[in-house]
């Protein structure tokens, strides 16, 4: 793949890869980092992918591996929250609020979302994440996460049965 063409994939996703590593990680200078970590590592290995169709499955791919790493770095050092998004540390204004979208910053709802991901396990998190924000299918996302694809469709069924029972009045 050459530049340009990288480049041009990478401007299609980079609001989607942004937005997964913020819910994923929970901090926005972390997010930006593991994005940015991601980025470089595809870049450099861009001749080895032959269909650039498999571009988004490819680079979030890479992503999800490098989040996967951090929180073993949130662990290790025990200084982080494995949480999804909470307050900022940096400022007073919710992660969500530095989402790089065309929308008005935080509200209610995305409020609502972060405390119903916050109620799913870390599994069953990526799962919802990578099939919102990637808009990967089971199959893919099985992939990624090595599970089988029933087994990432059963779990993505029971989250959000559950969401719809802790969180429907």
């Amino acid at each position: 793949m050459d530049k340009e063409l990288f480049l041009k994939k990478y401007e299609e996703v980079y609001r989607d890869m942004y937005r997964y590593a913020l819910m994923t990680l929970g901090h926005r200078q972390d997010a930006e980092d593991t994005v940015s970590d991601a980025v470089c590592d595809a870049y450099r290995q861009r001749e080895s992918l032959n269909d650039p169709e498999a571009f988004r499955g490819w680079i979030f791919r890479i992503l999800s591996r490098k989040c996967i790493g951090k929180k073993r770095d949130y662990a290790t050092k025990k200084t982080v929250s494995l949480d999804v998004p909470k307050e900022d540390e940096d400022n007073d204004t919710s992660v969500i609020d530095n989402m790089p979208d065309d929308s008005s910053p935080c509200t209610e709802g995305h409020t609502i979302m972060c405390m119903m991901l916050r109620a799913l396990d870390e599994d069953d998190r990526r799962i919802i994440l990578l099939h919102i924000f990637g808009g990967y299918t089971s199959a893919e996302i099985g992939d990624i996460m090595g599970m089988n694809d029933a087994t990432v469709r059963s779990r993505e069924h029971r989250a959000l049965k559950k969401l719809r029972e802790d969180f429907t009045p």
